[in-house]
């Protein structure tokens, strides 16, 4: 992961805007927001994101967001590598 913003940058608005690339047969485990959203924008290959126990393939140009108090986690099921890139702001 890339960070791309300093938590200084976010002048206390969020904590995280990077660039992530998973690995073939590798995750962004299941997980919770608490006080804060997150968006992910798929730039490259293809996988699977568990939204809130729902599961649905994802692949370059989806957007997926993850609204406070919900959970999601992002697995790479394609044979390149996904890159996404993840922006987490507070609610």
């Amino acid at each position: 992961m890339k960070n791309l913003l300093t938590a200084e940058e976010f002048c206390g608005k969020g904590r995280l805007f990077a660039h992530n690339v998973i690995l073939p047969g590798s995750s962004i485990g299941f997980h919770q927001h608490h006080g804060d959203f997150e968006t992910y924008y798929v730039l490259k290959g293809e996988g699977m994101i568990n939204d809130n126990g729902v599961k649905s393939p994802v692949r370059a140009g989806d957007v997926i967001y993850t609204k406070n108090g919900e959970s999601h986690g992002l697995e790479n099921t394609g044979t390149e590598n996904l890159e996404v890139m993840a922006l987490v702001l507070f609610d």
